[in-house]
């Protein structure tokens, strides 16, 4: 081998080193000591849920329609609210369950959440 050629061989492996280094394969979801990154645990409803119909209530808690996971409790009701595609509607606020305030349409809560 020429000694130009050994010298772009060991260019290529030094410049790979680096990145084979830091390459790691995701953890096992079954190792010990491992917890998924998803957020708080899940809480369910207890008891049996009913669909939401006329005024959302502050202090409402809404589940998730399909396996009635809690999504958050309503803090705040407007008749009408300015969401941020200009349209003013019927709007709840939300404190997820993660923490985090979000508005939501009054008629998007009542499709597709529940409540106790």
């Amino acid at each position: 081998m020429t000694r130009k050629t050994i010298l772009q061989t060991l260019v290529v492996f030094l410049l790979a080193l680096p990145v084979a280094a830091t390459a790691q394969e995701p953890p096992d979801d079954d190792a010990p000591g491992h917890r998924a990154k998803s957020g708080p645990p899940l809480v369910v409803a207890k008891g049996p849920c009913k669909k939401i119909e006329g005024k959302l209530e502050v202090g409402m808690k809404l589940y998730l329609m399909t396996d009635h996971r809690l999504i958050g409790d309503v803090t705040v009701y407007r008749p009408s609210h300015l969401f941020a595609d200009g349209k003013s509607r019927e709007a709840v606020k939300l404190k997820l369950a993660n923490g985090k305030y979000t508005w939501l349409p009054a008629d998007t809560a009542r499709r597709i959440y529940v409540t106790q």
